[in-house]
């Protein structure tokens, strides 16, 4: 690892899902929306939604696949923003065990 890389805890890199892997999680589902619990319709944009995010040790296994409306996935308020403040603290704990966090406010001595 050179100096101008950063320092990485886990990986977070995505895998592309075929569309006969997506047809099937769709297929598997019937459909249904995992975060709003709605149809997803013909013709409507839907991701491939992990129900443990990777950050926090999930996997790409099809048990922890479902299907979502993009504005569900992605959109504010979503199930995602609070993953991404969990995955956040997950790797600045792992960070601060390696001994490689540094505090912003160092503790003072009296």
């Amino acid at each position: 690892m050179s100096s101008s890389e950063p320092f990485r805890i886990s990986s977070r890199k995505r895998k592309s899902f075929s569309n006969r892997e997506r047809a099937e999680i769709f297929r598997d589902t019937s459909g249904i929306c995992h975060l709003c619990q709605r149809p997803i319709g013909p013709g409507e944009e839907w991701d491939v939604e992990h129900v443990t995010p990777k950050g926090l040790g999930g996997s790409d296994d099809p048990e922890n696949l479902r299907p979502a409306h993009v504005d569900c996935h992605r959109g504010p308020g979503g199930k995602t923003s609070d993953d991404r403040a969990k995955m956040a603290k997950a790797d600045r704990l792992a960070l601060k065990n390696a001994g490689l966090w540094k505090s912003k406010t160092p503790m003072r001595r009296r």
